[in-house]
Order: structure tokens, then C-alpha cells, then sequence
């Protein structure tokens, strides 16, 4: 199917997709859920597995990831030759699927993680277990092709997660010239945003120093600095003192911090900031998956909808495990019903 048929089709199919997705209001089906087999049968409409419960909230989360990266993959392959940048988008879960099994192998795991697969897109050999050499030859990860001391395992996912970036943003600089400007653009956001989080919860919740912190974020450029474009608004904040509300009001953050009241004692938090950012990019994925129908665009909006809605299985599969309040998974999983 040639390139401007195959986005029409794209995004028609991907518009019933998420019709019948668990979004929105949809969500309330499965966080209203009264067990795991419920929320078996609504989202994979079969037989609910004869599996201990433990084992059956982690074939859930398993399963529901699969299901988004099988439902992409039948649309990307509606293009003779999909743009490259929507394969390396597929291909972070290959990231986050090698990085589980150097982690289960630096703590001695017999067990195989069980990846997420991307079928004829898979980066690794799955078979190979427990060789990582064997598991990463011939790919653009072979540079881990030994099992790492479980204290460099922060620094190897680091490395890893620049590694695919910058894959991804070249793959997103040779895309169409039409969308192209859209897609940097988000992407620039989504980034900028994420850097912003993973420095509160370094700084809030371990500590860290502005050196640090800094060693610790995403870039797409050579390195940190000021020029790189997901970097320019966390550094503008990494010296901003975390208990003073009139610091951070003028930020362009003002919209995301959680609430202050006059005289109270007031203490930024990663936490509410992160659902906000959520809310947001949901209600921002959902407007541009229609603003530019016959385009690519749509497809990684789909993309990112589907993440979420994996999102909300996850939070209503720990409600029921952990007896959790209908809110409190709301606000897990980034929802916000009015």
C-alpha cells in the first residue's frame, strides 16, 4: 500500500482501535473491576488462565504490553516500507526487555523475563538465554556482551537509554518534511518534560547534587548543556530551591506544581507534577492523533494512547492486589475524569 493510502488506512483503523480502548471514561471499566479475572475477560475477551493470582497480575501486565505492540505493528505494516522512525519507536521496548534481563542476570535469575516480542522487528535473540553475547550479537547493543556488576547497572540503562535515543532522533530528523516540524516539536516537549521528573524525584527523593543530577539525564545532542533542546528547561531549574513556591511560580511550570496556600509550608512534588504532565499529554496525543489524519502523526499518537491505556490496566491490576481507593488509581494512572 503506497505511503498516503497506507496513512488514510492507518488512521481509520486506529480510530476503532481506540474506540474500544479503556481511555477516558473507559477506564472506569477496569478500575471498577471487582477482581483480575474481570479485568482478564474485558480486555482479552478469553478464557481467564487457571494461574495463582500473583501469576495471573503479572500475565495481565505482560499480556496487555504485547497487546499494544502487536496492535502497532499491524498498522505500521499497512506501509510497504514504514518510515524508519516509527520502527525505532517500536523498538524501546527491546531497551527496556534487555536491560530486564542484564538486571535478572546480575542477581543470578534461572528464569527468563519472558520480552515483549516485535516479531520480524526484534533486535535481540530471545532464544540465546542466559548468553548475553549471544542475546545482543549482531545488534546495536553487542557492546553488552557481558553480564555487568549489579552496582554499574544504573550507568548501563543510562548509557542504553541515550544509546536508543539518539537512534530515534536521527530516525525522526529523516522523516517526512511535512510532519516533521510537529513531531520534533512534541517529542522536544515529551523529553523536555520527562528530564524535569526524573531531576525532582534525583533531588527530592535521593539527594542528589546538581552534578549528579545533571549525570543522570536524557540529551540528544554530544552531552548536557544548555544548546541541546530536552535539556535547556531542566537545567534553568536544578538550582531552584524545593521549598519555595515563589521560585518555581515564574518557571512556565506554574500550571503543573502542586497547590499552595499563603502561609502554609509548601514542598515541590515529582509525584503530582508527573500526573499532571500525564493528564496533559493525553488530552495532547488526542488532539494531534486528529488534527493531522492522513499523516504518520496519527500512528505515534496511537503509539502513546496505547502506552497509557497499558497504564491503566497496570493501575487497576494493583488496586484489587493492594485494596487501593478508586482515586488513588486514578491518579496512578494519570487520569483525570471530571
Amino acid at each position: 500500500m503506497d505511503k498516503s493510502c497506507a496513512s488514510s488506512y492507518v488512521y481509520a483503523k486506529a480510530c476503532g482501535m481506540l474506540a474500544k480502548s479503556f481511555l477516558g471514561k473507559n477506564a472506569l471499566i477496569l478500575l471498577n473491576a471487582k477482581n483480575l479475572a474481570e479485568i482478564w475477560e474485558n480486555v482479552f475477551h478469553t478464557p481467564v488462565p487457571q494461574v495463582p493470582e500473583a501469576m495471573l497480575a503479572t500475565r495481565l501486565e505482560k499480556e496487555a504490553s504485547q497487546m499494544c505492540v502487536n496492535q502497532y505493528i499491524s498498522l505500521i505494516e499497512c506501509y510497504d516500507k514504514p518510515p524508519e522512525f516509527l520502527v525505532t519507536l517500536l523498538q524501546r521496548f527491546d531497551v527496556e526487555n534487555l536491560s530486564a534481563i542484564v538486571s535478572a542476570l546480575c542477581i543470578g535469575e534461572q528464569n527468563h523475563p519472558h520480552p515483549v516480542r516485535l516479531g520480524k522487528y526484534d533486535l535481540l535473540d530471545y532464544t540465546k538465554w542466559p548468553d548475553i553475547k549471544a542475546i545482543t550479537a549482531n545488534s546495536r547493543f553487542s557492546w553488552i556482551n557481558q553480564v555487568p556488576e549489579l552496582k554499574k547497572m544504573q550507568r548501563v540503562n543510562h548509557t542504553l537509554d541515550i544509546q536508543e535515543l539518539h537512534y530515534f532522533w536521527h530516525s525522526l530528523e529523516k522523516s517526512s518534511y511535512k510532519t516533521r516540524k510537529e513531531l520534533i516539536a512534541f517529542f522536544t516537549e515529551y523529553y523536555s518534560l520527562k528530564n524535569i521528573v526524573w531531576a525532582l524525584r534525583l533531588n527530592v527523593f535521593y539527594k542528589m547534587s546538581e552534578d549528579e543530577i545533571r549525570k543522570n539525564l536524557l540529551y540528544v545532542t554530544d552531552s548536557v548543556s544548555a544548546k541541546d533542546p530536552i535539556c535547556k528547561k531542566v537545567l534553568k531549574i536544578l538550582d531552584k530551591p524545593i521549598d519555595s513556591y515563589e521560585e518555581w511560580k515564574d518557571t512556565g511550570l506554574n500550571e503543573l506544581l502542586n497547590p499552595h496556600e499563603d502561609g502554609s509550608v509548601w514542598k515541590i512534588d515529582p509525584l503530582w507534577i508527573e500526573h499532571q504532565i500525564r493528564v496533559r499529554q493525553t488530552k495532547q496525543t488526542f488532539s494531534m492523533f486528529h488534527k493531522f489524519p492522513m499523516t504518520e502523526i496519527p500512528l505515534v499518537m496511537f503509539f502513546f494512547l496505547k502506552l497509557q491505556e497499558v497504564n491503566v490496566i497496570r493501575a487497576s491490576v494493583e488496586r484489587i492486589r493492594l485494596g487501593a481507593d478508586l482515586k488513588d488509581s486514578l491518579y496512578a494512572a494519570g487520569i483525570q475524569i471530571q
